[in-house]
């Protein structure tokens, strides 16, 4: 991610899509996943991440 526009892209993938995932955009080799737990009435009340290295 480079610009603006690039981190506007991806935040209206993430909320279009629910869940985030990070391909080596940060360092080669690790891909990180990120994902809220909603409650019954679809709000946020904690979060799940993950990564594979």
């Amino acid at each position: 991610m480079q610009t603006i526009d690039d981190l506007i892209a991806e935040m209206r993938d993430i909320r279009t899509n629910g869940f985030n995932c990070d391909d080596q955009q940060v360092a080669d080799g690790i891909i990180c996943f990120g994902a809220p737990v909603l409650n019954s009435l679809d709000r946020p009340i904690a979060a799940m991440a993950g990564a594979i290295v």
